[in-house]
């Protein structure tokens, strides 16, 4: 396919990152974004895997509010991993605060836990 053909696919909007990526070398550009939607397809698998494991646990009532090793009350990996999807919302380019206002209540739920 041609770079003018694959721009009218996708957009040239869409593909002006990956041609500036590639110093204009278009071809390098239409490999690179074919290797990007291959990449994006296996974390989408990853994600998947981990929303159905997610989803289970917490159907399944796991508890999240005790140290696995002592089994002491503690929120401290639930804490560690709600930064780490913070982290994540961060490298997508998205304002975890703004998305996540008037919803965002772990560090609440946490503290009272940990009061306890």
């Amino acid at each position: 396919m041609t770079y003018v053909n694959f721009e009218d696919a996708f957009s040239a909007e869409r593909l002006g990152k990956y041609v500036a990526a590639c110093n204009g070398d278009t071809r390098r550009a239409m490999m690179l974004y074919r290797c990007n939607l291959r990449l994006s397809q296996e974390m989408f698998t990853l994600v998947s895997c981990f929303e159905v494991t997610l989803r289970n646990r917490i159907a399944h009532h796991e508890p999240i509010c005790f140290n696995k090793m002592t089994g002491a009350i503690d929120t401290s990996y639930c804490l560690t991993i709600y930064a780490h999807i913070m982290t994540l919302f961060l490298w997508m380019g998205i304002d975890s605060g703004s998305l996540l206002y008037g919803l965002d209540h772990v560090g609440t739920c946490s503290y009272k836990i940990m009061s306890i």
